[in-house]
């Protein structure tokens, strides 16, 4: 198999994937070879200097190393060529920012929680701020729907919202990863489930990724 098509199958694997993130550590074995890790008891005694132990890694990078040892379920990623590392790394972090969301984004405090960033979502709609739900939706969504909301009137902007917050509201699934409340309504008396909001983990960040 060719490096493209590896690359390629790898990018498609992580896009597949949401998580939530601990620090990362590294350090460097007697054999030359680097680690990264997300165990802090993973590293050594005689390696364990907090300045010692700051990944070289930019913060895309890093991210993508944790969703790689996520994925796999490993405490330790041992890497032999850096400069090979950091340059597949980097594919990875293009592609993803492409095509699913942006590895460089930093902790949100308003999207911490599905529910804070439910509110951004909604407030969003009722201030008709691109900004707020720009910040609250995955870039696929973003990429898929940006235009829409550049064209709504400030009426539509206002019966979206309301169409979605008059609503009941019920978590129907829920992981680390992923939220998804149900939308629910009152018809002929009874509840029914009329759609869903689904809320994922991203990077540390809560973002609307389906309605």
């Amino acid at each position: 198999m060719s490096r493209a098509k590896c690359l390629l199958g790898i990018v498609l694997w992580l896009l597949g994937t949401q998580m939530c993130f601990a620090e990362l550590y590294q350090y460097t074995d007697n054999n030359g070879v680097i680690h990264f890790t997300d165990d802090p008891a993973k590293v050594p005694a005689r390696h364990r200097d907090v300045k010692q132990n700051e990944p070289s890694l930019s913060l895309s990078d890093k991210n993508m190393v944790k969703h790689l040892m996520e994925k796999d379920g490993t405490k330790d990623a041992p890497v032999k060529n850096i400069t090979e590392f950091k340059k597949t790394l980097k594919d990875f972090s293009s592609s993803y920012k492409e095509k699913y969301d942006d590895p460089d984004q930093k902790p949100d405090s308003r999207l911490s929680t599905p529910e804070g960033t439910l509110r951004l979502f909604l407030s969003g709609l009722r201030q008709r701020n691109l900004n707020d739900i720009r910040a609250s939706i995955t870039s696929r969504l973003w990429n898929s729907s940006g235009n829409l909301f550049n064209k709504l009137s400030a009426k539509q902007f206002s019966d979206f919202e309301k169409l979605i917050s008059k609503r009941k509201m019920e978590k129907k699934e829920q992981t680390e990863h992923y939220v998804i409340f149900a939308l629910i309504d009152t018809l002929n008396g009874q509840e029914v489930e009329v759609g869903t909001v689904e809320i994922i983990n991203l990077f540390g960040n809560w973002k609307v990724n389906r309605l």
